[in-house]
């Protein structure tokens, strides 16, 4: 995959357009900054000095921390891609926690690429809606220090009577917002 395929300014068919817009069914990452993608294309050019570990080129805004130059960045962030990809698929979930890329982009990407027959993760990547339900099974637990693949391992053996990935998520999406809206 190339920067263009990745962001294409385009849109329509860019790998990160898919994975907000077009699957957004699988799995909302909508809101928030479009750093959650480690770079992307910005329509608005604005050269301007990195601050507060962003770096704005000609074309692209990027995370500073993948690269100087958004060649640089692209390439750090498509070969963690592709360490998700490859723990995803060896059913090494832990191993996701320890990519270093936006939890909302490796966590969709390894929903969307895990095996469909082991699934490992269910379509809810808010870390805070999967500790609101991880936190009654372990009320000691802390949301800054609980690894994502603690919350999904958990949370799939707890609820794994509601149905598949999609009934679990719906079910759990459901009374997040529920007790959200209680409060």
């Amino acid at each position: 995959m190339t920067l263009e395929e990745y962001t294409n300014p385009g849109k329509d068919d860019a790998f990160i357009y898919w994975l907000e817009s077009r699957l957004d069914q699988l799995g909302s990452i909508w809101g928030g900054s479009a750093f959650k993608f480690g770079i992307y294309y910005q329509s608005n050019v604005k050269t301007r000095e990195p601050s507060r570990g962003r770096s704005w080129g000609t074309t692209y805004a990027w995370l500073t921390k993948y690269g100087t130059t958004e060649q640089k960045a692209f390439a750090t962030i498509r070969a963690r891609l592709v360490e998700v990809l490859d723990a995803v698929q060896k059913g090494n979930v832990a191993r996701i926690d320890e990519i270093d890329l936006p939890p909302m982009l490796k966590w969709k990407v390894a929903f969307l690429y895990q095996d469909r027959k082991a699934p490992a993760v269910f379509p809810i990547f808010a870390k805070d809606a999967l500790f609101h339900h991880y936190r009654v099974i372990d009320p000691s637990a802390k949301l800054a220090s609980t690894p994502y693949h603690v919350m999904y391992e958990t949370l799939l053996e707890r609820h794994h009577d509601l149905g598949d990935v999609f009934a679990i998520a719906d079910a759990l999406w459901q009374r997040f917002e529920a007790d959200r809206a209680a409060t």
